[in-house]
């Protein structure tokens, strides 16, 4: 992978195919799932030991970016990722990343409405500042009402560092000064939206009113077979019409999948489900689209639900083991594996193809520490098996 790559997939997490790498781990997921899984193959690993994930808050997620050389002033629309940057007098003089993540950030501004994605501009010119830029645009920002459109001051800017998280987003650097009404409108920062450096961007519609729906939570648990649970609880429902489900199997490209009406009115917890029984095998990503009577919506957070092929559970024991014992390693039912051993060294000892259930006999190890691979067509687990 080359430098631009590099900057390109700085803040976006993958999806595709790439014939050039030979695994691709991410760690970025649900921190409940324990499979560390690899995006470009099935050799997925497992945390080893006392190995725990926490959650992250930093500023990637799934999404797109475009990668522009700026050496001039005017208009630089960056489309593949929804923004256009005029500069005036003065610029980067070198190349731009654009990153929009279709996510909500880790911590947003206030208890307003937000833009459905929100962007990060990387600059790694020779110019680190520059001249207020001379408008900002944002496109496919979420749903902008006819009202929005007549008074597009209600949007405001904000801003933080590149690899800033937590609630560092400050006051809002400027009001809309053009919106176009759509169900995923866009927004327009012209004279006066003090821009002279880059950062994370996002925006907010601060009409006055609070947000229309408090969502309390959202889960999505597989529950067997390719079934997923989506459960999630409100608070203060105003004109709540509907939510509609939507799955996706890259966390960019979603569809409708089921509709669950909403009581409209309320200062109840209220608590709603939705079944899904034909998720995807791998990786499944679910939001909900939260519509009012007027015909608005936002979306909630993604989560993510991983449902394996093929070995999903594996039980080792006893270990430590007393030499001359056998050791059982049991995998769930009709699943097989490979089974690896190493010594400390990490020399070859032995490979057994294991179906559902072997007995590694230890009377021919010497007393000592030994790793072991256990890898199925999906998943692999890493461990040390300790003779006694």
């Amino acid at each position: 992978m080359d430098q631009g790559a590099i900057r390109e997939r700085r803040h976006i997490t993958k999806y595709e195919d790439e014939s050039n790498l030979v695994a691709y781990y991410q760690f970025n997921e649900d921190v409940t799932d324990p499979k560390v899984p690899d995006r470009i193959g099935p050799n997925h690993g497992s945390l080893y030991g006392a190995a725990e994930r926490l959650l992250s808050t930093a500023p990637v997620g799934g999404g797109s970016s475009h990668r522009m050389t700026v050496n001039a002033t005017g208009n630089h629309d960056f489309a593949q990722a929804g923004l256009s940057l005029d500069f005036n007098g003065s610029h980067p003089n070198g190349e731009v990343v654009v990153s929009r993540i279709n996510l909500t950030p880790d911590e947003v501004p206030n208890a307003y409405p937000t833009s459905r994605s929100y962007w990060v501009v990387n600059n790694y010119g020779s110019n680190n500042s520059f001249g207020e830029l001379n408008g900002i645009h944002f496109e496919n920002i979420g749903f902008v009402s006819s009202a929005d459109e007549a008074t597009p001051d209600v949007f405001k800017l904000y801003k933080r560092a590149s690899n800033a998280d937590g609630n560092t987003w400050g006051t809002s650097l400027d009001d809309a000064d053009i919106a176009q009404a759509d169900v995923d409108g866009n927004v327009s920062f012209t004279a006066g939206n003090s821009v002279s450096s880059f950062s994370q961007f996002i925006l907010t519609n601060e009409d006055g009113s609070s947000l229309p729906l408090e969502l309390l939570s959202f889960t999505a648990r597989h529950q067997e077979e390719r079934n997923v649970l989506l459960e999630w609880v409100t608070e203060s429902e105003i004109n709540t019409d509907k939510f509609i489900i939507e799955r996706s199997k890259n966390g960019v490209d979603f569809e409708e999948i089921g509709t669950v009406n909403a009581a409209g009115n309320s200062t109840e917890f209220l608590e709603y489900s939705f079944l899904d029984q034909d998720a995807f095998l791998g990786k499944s990503f679910y939001r909900l689209r939260i519509f009012d009577l007027d015909g608005s919506f936002t979306y909630s957070e993604i989560r993510t639900v991983f449902i394996g092929a093929g070995l999903s559970d594996v039980a080792v024991f006893p270990n430590p083991v007393r030499k001359g014992n056998g050791v059982n390693i049991i995998l769930s039912a009709n699943q097989s594996a490979t089974f690896t051993l190493f010594d400390a060294k990490g020399r070859l000892l032995q490979e057994n193809i294991i179906q559902e259930e072997f007995i590694l006999q230890t009377q021919d190890l010497a007393k000592g520490a030994y790793m072991y691979r256990i890898k199925g067509s999906d998943r692999m687990f890493n461990g040390v098996l300790v003779v006694q």
